[in-house]
Parts: C-alpha cells; sequence; structure tokens
C-alpha cells in the first residue's frame, strides 16, 4: 500500500513538473510571437516611411520581446524541484539557498512558499582535512613578505577566512607591544637580537571550533647604508633638541657614524612653477583664441552658404526688371542697411560684404574689382562662381546675364535642400544618445524586477 502512495506521489510530481515545462515553453511562445509581431510592425512602418514614434515603438516592442524570450528561456532552464519534491543543498561555505515555490496543502488552491534550505553540512572526516588544508593555509600566507616565521622582519597577513571561505579564522598576539592586532610591526619596540611572539588562531567551521597556537621570531627591519644612516641622524637630532631644550638655538648634528652631513636651506621652486603656469596660461589663451577664431570662421561660412540662395535670387529678381548689377547690388544692400537700423533683421555676413562692396565703389573701385574683392571676401565656391559670371557678362547685356544667374539661383536652392537634409541627417544623430538612455531605461524595468524575482 505504501509503495502504491509513494508511486502515486512521484507522478503526481512528474506532473507537476511537466505541467511547469508546458507553461515556461507557452511563455516562450508567447514572446517569439510578440516578436515576430514587432518585425513585422517594423517592416510595414519601413515601407510606409513612417517616422517619429511609430517607426521607434516597434523596435522597443522588439527589444522587450527578446528580452522576454531570454528570461523565459533561463526560467526554464533553472529547474528547481527535482523529481517533485527534491531541492539540492548547496555546497559547504556557500550558505543558505532560499527558492520561491508553491505548494498545495489538503483542501486549499496553491499559495506561495518560501523554502529555506540549510547548506550540507561536513562530515567529521571532512572537518578534519578542511582543519588540516585551513592551518597548512595560514602558515603560508601568514608570513607574507617574509623568508619563515623564525624570521619575520615585515608586516604578517592575517586573512579572515581559509580553506576557500569553509573556515573562518580570528587573529591574536600574546605581545601587542611589537605586534598590532592587523599584523603590522611596532619597530621602536623590536630589539636588535629580536623577540619571539605567540600567534593563536581560533578557527571555526560550521558548528566545530579549533584552536592552533605557533611562535614567530620578530626581528629589527634590513635597512640599506642610507636607511641606517638615516635612522641615526633622526635619533642624533632628538637628542641634540633634547639636550637644547631650553636654549634659544641648536646645532644640528655635522657627523654621523663617520660621516660628514651636510645642512642647506630647501629652496623655493614657487618663481619657477609660476613662470611654467604662465607659460601654460599663455599658451592656454592662444589656443583658446584660435579656437574662437575657428568657430566664427565656420558660423560665418554657415551663414555666407545659407544666404546664398536667397541672395541670388534677389539679385536675379531686379535684373529681370530691367535693373543694371550695380543698380540692383546697392537697392539690395541698402534695403539690408535701412532694416539693420530699424532692428529689424540680424547681422549677415553676405549682405555685410555687399555693403562693402557698395563702399569700395563710391570710394573709386572699379565695378568690375569690387565684385572680384567681393568673392575672394566670401571665399566660398558658390560665390566666386557668381563674381565670375556677373565680370563675364556685365558687358554682354543683361538677358544672358540674367538667365545664367536664374541657372545658379536653382543649383543653389538645390544646395540649400541637401543642406537642410544634411542637417536633419545630423539632429537624428544627436538624438541617438537620448534614445539609448531610454532603450536602456526600459530595460532596466524589465530585468531589475527579473533578477529580483530570481533571487528570491
Amino acid at each position: 500500500m505504501s509503495g502504491f502512495v509513494s508511486g502515486c506521489h512521484a507522478d503526481r510530481g512528474k506532473d507537476c513538473r511537466y505541467i511547469s515545462i508546458r507553461e515556461e515553453r507557452a511563455k516562450v511562445v508567447f514572446c517569439i510571437a510578440e516578436a515576430v509581431m514587432a518585425v513585422i510592425w517594423m517592416v510595414i512602418a519601413v515601407k510606409k516611411k513612417q517616422t517619429g514614434s511609430r517607426r521607434r515603438a516597434p523596435v522597443i516592442l522588439l527589444v522587450i520581446a527578446a528580452l522576454g524570450i531570454v528570461i523565459a528561456i533561463r526560467a526554464r532552464n533553472e529547474t528547481v524541484l527535482d523529481a517533485g519534491n527534491r531541492i539540492e543543498r548547496k555546497s559547504p561555505g556557500q550558505g543558505d539557498r532560499t527558492e520561491a515555490l508553491e505548494v498545495t496543502l489538503p483542501g486549499s488552491e496553491e499559495e506561495p512558499y518560501q523554502a529555506v534550505i540549510a547548506e550540507r553540512q561536513l562530515t567529521a572526516e571532512e572537518k578534519e582535512e578542511v582543519f588540516q588544508n585551513a592551518k597548512e593555509e595560514a602558515e603560508q600566507i601568514f608570513i607574507g613578505d617574509n623568508d619563515s616565521t623564525d624570521e619575520i622582519r615585515e608586516n604578517v597577513v592575517l586573512p579572515a577566512t581559509l580553506a576557500d571561505g569553509l573556515v573562518q579564522a580570528e587573529w591574536s598576539f600574546d605581545n601587542y607591544e611589537v605586534m598590532q592586532p592587523d599584523g603590522t610591526i611596532i619597530e621602536d619596540a623590536v630589539p636588535e637580537s629580536g623577540i619571539y611572539v605567540q600567534a593563536k588562531l581560533e578557527m571555526t567551521c560550521q558548528d566545530s571550533i579549533l584552536v592552533y597556537s605557533f611562535y614567530f621570531k620578530v626581528l629589527p627591519q634590513k635597512l640599506t647604508q642610507t636607511e641606517y644612516i638615516k635612522k641615526q641622524l633622526d635619533a642624533a637630532v632628538a637628542e641634540a633638541n633634547e639636550k637644547t631644550a631650553s636654549q634659544n638655538y641648536i646645532a644640528l648634528p655635522e657627523q654621523v657614524e663617520g660621516y660628514a652631513i651636510k645642512w642647506q636651506e630647501k629652496k623655493s621652486r614657487d618663481a619657477v612653477n609660476f613662470a611654467f603656469l604662465g607659460i601654460i596660461a599663455a599658451a592656454a589663451v592662444v589656443m583658446k583664441e584660435r579656437e574662437d577664431q575657428k568657430k566664427e570662421y565656420e558660423r560665418r561660412e554657415k551663414l555666407l552658404l545659407a544666404g546664398y540662395p536667397e541672395m541670388i535670387s534677389k539679385l536675379t529678381l531686379l535684373l529681370g526688371a530691367g535693373m543694371s548689377v550695380s543698380s540692383a547690388w546697392e537697392k539690395i544692400a541698402g534695403t539690408y542697411k535701412a532694416q539693420r537700423k530699424q532692428h529689424l533683421t540680424k547681422e549677415d555676413p553676405v549682405y555685410e560684404e555687399m555693403l562693402l562692396t557698395c563702399n569700395e565703389m563710391r570710394d573709386g573701385v572699379s565695378e568690375r574689382n569690387a565684385y572680384l574683392r567681393f568673392g575672394e571676401r566670401c571665399g566660398l565656391t558658390q560665390y566666386r562662381k557668381m563674381v565670375s559670371i556677373i565680370t563675364q557678362n556685365i558687358r554682354k547685356g543683361q538677358q544672358e546675364l540674367t538667365r545664367l544667374l536664374e541657372e545658379e539661383a536653382q543649383e543653389a536652392y538645390a544646395l540649400r535642400r541637401e543642406l537642410a537634409k544634411k542637417a536633419g541627417e545630423e539632429a537624428g544623430t544627436k538624438l541617438l544618445l537620448p534614445m539609448m538612455l531610454m532603450l536602456m531605461l526600459v530595460m532596466a524595468v524589465i530585468l531589475v524586477p527579473a533578477c529580483i524575482s530570481f533571487q528570491l
């Protein structure tokens, strides 16, 4: 009868396990279906050339679905229960294991249950072996940079755990005048002949305690010749300071251990440091000025390039109305000057250069040379081309010149569209970082609860 009951329980455990596997498989299938839907949504968005949130939403959905697939597969592979009711203990030293389960009691539905499983306890033979390994490990680690326990000149090392964390270690010494609790040697308290100190190590492994003690000899540090003389010099200065404590002056020692001592004042390097600081500051100012000039040049170049289509369109329109090149030029520049006086427009380098050209022609510069100097000051290929068209056709008549400028205006507006498109792409690139930050935030919102649930 008991065999029959146990067999039923075993079969029930298998059924529960199979049900759990089916549930995890269903979760994976659901996430895959969500990912497929996100991909279809992305394809539709690309074909319809959708932008903004309608294009970003399927990407976010795809990322979330992918994370869900990973989490579901991980949860499927990380089975806790074996044969329905068995849970594997953690190895000794790894601590207790806590698992969130569900239990079905007679007359009730499934309820959450948190099972705390203690780590596996070591047998007596295993503890004995662990203690022996811990003692050998402690002796090796203890000496640190020293050669052996018979010659301790440097600070010792006191590990808090031994045997891969299975043993907790507590250290103590019988002479704290020579050795501090952290293993630091008090040099002034160590005699030249050395002194023996007893170390006591209390080792705890689960519920067992073992006390182990040993002696080690502490010796003074090995000093170089310079270190030795420095130590003797410190002692000589301290002695001289004590002897002349009531006097106004102290005579520093001129000889130590047969070596002559030369004293001199430490020279201040403040002047040199300030000199170097001045050089660095001057260089920084020059570099900053060059950087500002570069930025101003780039800003001016952008304004010239942006204002070119409008300027050449105005010029073409006035020429088509029958005005001469010089009259049209003065008309455009004069209108800009009047608007500037009334603060109706901002400073524009295109029209500022046109005003300068008008002033040059009033001062006696020939019309052709004035236009050529205008193109040189602007520096851009578009302006040089426009000036070349004007200077070459200024004597051929207005009709040919107007036609060529109209063609140039069309090319200028095409260039303007390309620049606007490029600016839009650059703006999209700048938005990439905020989008990545948002994506990381979404991933954190999903992953953090999942990780917490795994830990529980």
